[in-house]
């Protein structure tokens, strides 16, 4: 596919970005990877820069090398989607957060933490108004950073 996303914009101003994503068996870069479709990364420089191993985000935050702009993508065994008998996907996602938490980059870090649609576990059933899906699936979304305000709902802090 050849339309602008996120990395473009990212790109266009100069700031850094990675992609942290699983190996698979014919390389890095192919297991939920929207860059694997987008012929300027997939086919070009930034698929054997900026398209990197998960586990290489430890590696960066010790380092101090994270760039501006990062996704981590789990391992099928830490994404928790139906059919998956594992359950580390929490654990998984708390030692991501917890070695940025610990790092130089918390004070300046907002970390974002969400499920591709969650529909399996959400309690409350979408609403549908109409024949052709309605709203579709609530998207869980949890956003961790050190600069929300304590007690405050307006804010996210409980």
């Amino acid at each position: 596919m050849q339309y602008a996303t996120l990395r473009d914009l990212l790109d266009a101003v100069g700031l850094s970005w990675r992609y942290y994503t699983p190996p698979e068996p014919g390389g890095i870069g192919a297991l939920w990877n929207g860059f694997d479709a987008i012929d300027a990364v997939r086919n070009g420089p930034e698929w054997t820069t900026n398209i990197v191993s998960q586990t290489q985000i430890f590696t960066d935050i010790t380092a101090g090398a994270l760039p501006a702009v990062s996704w981590v993508i789990p391992t099928e065994g830490n994404s928790d989607h139906s059919g998956n008998s594992s359950d580390t996907g929490p654990s998984w996602v708390g030692t991501v957060v917890n070695a940025i938490g610990e790092s130089q980059y918390w004070n300046s870090t907002a970390i974002v933490v969400w499920d591709d649609w969650g529909g399996f576990y959400d309690h409350v059933p979408p609403p549908f108004f109409d024949r052709w899906g309605g709203l579709g699936f609530r998207v869980p979304l949890l956003i961790a950073l050190p600069y929300a305000r304590q007690g405050s709902s307006r804010y996210g802090g409980y």
